[in-house]
């Protein structure tokens, strides 16, 4: 079985200003399909709706495919733009992710 996993986040707002920012995230199990190519399309599909995968699309529609693919499951500058995973994330890799771009976690 190939299973996808989503990942939740929740904004919680520190002052009436949205300046003290910070948010919870949470990881279930979304669906399991008998075939990978199930499950591929599956993560395609929910990126596409709850990311910004759709406007990165249609500033690069000659590499439409090869960009799905990048964003979706190989590169991981990508990683923490996610929401969809082919199988369970990897919390160190998105932490570190996260910490290239100046985020801080805490656990």
């Amino acid at each position: 079985m190939f299973q996808v996993y989503q990942l939740r986040d929740f904004g919680m707002r520190g002052n009436s200003h949205n300046v003290d920012r910070a948010e919870m995230w949470e990881i279930q199990k979304y669906k399991e399909f008998e075939f990978e190519e199930d499950a591929r399309e599956c993560v395609i599909v929910e990126n596409m709706k709850h990311t910004e995968l759709p406007q990165k699309l249609w500033k690069y529609e000659s590499c439409k495919e090869t960009l799905i693919d990048r964003f979706c499951f190989t590169d991981d500058a990508f990683y923490c733009d996610r929401r969809f995973f082919l199988g369970k994330p990897d919390m160190e890799k998105m932490e570190t992710a996260l910490n290239s771009r100046g985020i801080t976690v805490q656990k």
